[in-house]
């Protein structure tokens, strides 16, 4: 299985070498890079521990054996610089260093000072048939998993967000689910092994071996996926990533399309549904939050979402019902009898005076002017 390694060890270095050359590298960026160089580390750990040169090296791969711990607090850190743009690293941060501290201090007294086991004896850095170094092992299984399930829970609580929803690409939060539930999933499986030694239901002799296994795999798909989302290494701006702040008028091209979550596409069908069929525009009271409520969506992903998809903001869409209700109404000779004035309240206007300056907004003309056009002449009142 050395090959996995060499082709992992590869394939990160270049991920690696790709993110040092990055000029204006993010906050987020400069972790990832972190999180990518510890898992160099351990990969050459394990060339050098499988190699004949393990016992002239063995107190460096030893601890690093415990670097593995701070892999939690590292993905903890990465997800919230991801999150949120504002995020940054303060002093409080180096309180994740507290559960590595406490794993080296507690290592030295039990393999120094009171030699309860010696893990270069054993032959390696895992010695998983020593009571000792397993509670060490799960030890560092409880740091990890505590971290991996807190990600997890932030992860699936911020979705739920306006935040979440309106500041970051679809691009991104497909990277960032990628990451969150590769994480979970791997973290799972390594639990499920240390489950397996303990109850002896199957004796693995090479634990090592297969969590090493894991980890490349996880490592080889990891950079993988991260290559297919190419904007990782982009030097383009973030304000990219912003569909919402589109300003022009023509239609979304395939490329836009691309960018744009299709929950804002599902949720301005589930709108245009409302008015089509309902034709809730006829309320005059209406409102965003009516809407919002009325579909369980949160008010700004409603807006954006009509935003998107109508260019117009949410009032000037319902108007464009509502003006479009007059001009039909108009050329039907069922109303005609009705006042302008009548056919504007029917229609969900709320007053003259709001319904003439919409109506010439959106045309260019008055409604009784537009009357004229097509030879008509409604009553003003």
């Amino acid at each position: 299985m050395e090959q996995l390694n060499v082709v992992s060890l590869a394939l990160l270095s270049f991920f690696f070498i790709s993110f040092t050359n990055k000029k204006g590298k993010t906050l987020s960026e400069k972790i990832l890079m972190f999180w990518l160089g510890i898992l160099i580390v351990a990969q050459v750990a394990y060339l050098v521990e499988r190699s004949v040169l393990i016992h002239r090296f063995h107190f460096i791969v030893e601890n690093t054996c415990s670097l593995n711990i701070i892999h939690g607090a590292t993905l903890l850190v990465y997800v919230k610089s991801m999150l949120n743009k504002a995020y940054t690293l303060s002093r409080s941060t180096l309180v994740h260093l507290i559960p590595l501290a406490v794993l080296i201090v507690g290592k030295v007294l039990m393999q120094d000072v009171w030699n309860l086991y010696s893990c270069e004896a054993e032959g390696s850095c895992t010695c998983s048939n020593n009571i000792f170094q397993r509670l060490i092992s799960w030890y560092k299984v409880l740091v990890v998993g505590s971290y991996v399930i807190y990600v997890l829970f932030l992860y699936l609580r911020t979705k739920k967000t306006d935040s979440y929803l309106l500041d970051l690409s679809t691009q991104t939060k497909w990277w960032l689910a990628t990451v969150v539930l590769g994480s979970v999933t791997l973290f799972g499986l390594i639990v499920a092994l240390e489950l397996v030694q303990v109850l002896s239901i199957y004796q693995i002799t090479d634990k090592l071996l297969v969590i090493n296994v894991l980890t490349s795999t996880f490592a080889i798909l990891f950079i993988y996926i991260g290559n297919k989302y190419a904007f990782l290494l982009s030097k383009v701006s973030s304000s990219v990533d912003q569909p919402s702040k589109k300003k022009s008028s023509a239609p979304l091209s395939q490329d836009d399309e691309q960018l744009i979550d299709p929950k804002f596409e599902r949720i301005f069908n589930d709108v245009d549904q409302l008015m089509k069929e309902q034709q809730l525009y006829q309320e005059p009271e209406l409102t965003l939050s009516m809407v919002s409520e009325r579909l369980k969506v949160p008010s700004a992903i409603v807006s954006q979402a009509v935003k998107i998809f109508s260019n117009q903001t949410f009032p000037s869409y319902i108007n464009t019902y509502r003006v479009n209700m007059v001009i039909e109404k108009m050329n039907s000779p069922r109303f005609k009898t009705y006042t302008l004035l009548s056919l504007a309240l029917e229609s969900g206007f709320n007053s003259k005076a709001s319904f003439n300056r919409i109506f010439k907004q959106q045309k260019g003309v008055t409604p009784s002017e537009y009357a004229a056009q097509l030879g008509l002449s409604p009553n003003e009142e």
